[in-house]
């Protein structure tokens, strides 16, 4: 497994130096790693949640969404950095259908994914 942290993107991230349309799903995808490689699981997700809810706001812009940030950080679990590129966007609706991920209840809470478990 790759020992690779993306430090420079968890700066950028964490300083909300990103434009809105840079912080892209591989941007995310490194800093989601770099946390969890650095804190572990717990303080990992609780990271990401505070940064992009924070990301968001210095944006104007709201639309968190808890279930698919647990769901990246459970599939970030077990990877390396090489396998970061093998993690399109569209893998999250090979667990969830659009209607389910998108519910009010999902952007405040983990729900479980409705077609294939993680």
């Amino acid at each position: 497994m790759s020992n690779r942290l993306f430090l420079d993107e968890v700066r950028r991230f964490e300083r909300c130096e990103y434009a809105l349309e840079d912080f892209r799903h591989s941007e995310h995808l490194k800093v989601a790693w770099t946390y969890l490689q650095l804190y572990g699981y717990d303080v990992a997700v609780s990271k990401m949640r505070a940064g992009l809810q924070r990301f968001s706001a210095h944006h104007n812009k709201s639309g968190y969404n808890e279930t698919i940030t647990v769901f990246w950080m459970r599939k970030l679990q077990q990877q390396c950095a090489e396998d970061l590129r093998e993690m399109p966007k569209e893998t999250l609706f090979l667990h969830y259908t659009p209607e389910r991920v998108i519910r009010d209840e999902a952007k405040k809470q983990w729900i479980e994914p409705d077609l294939l478990p993680i």
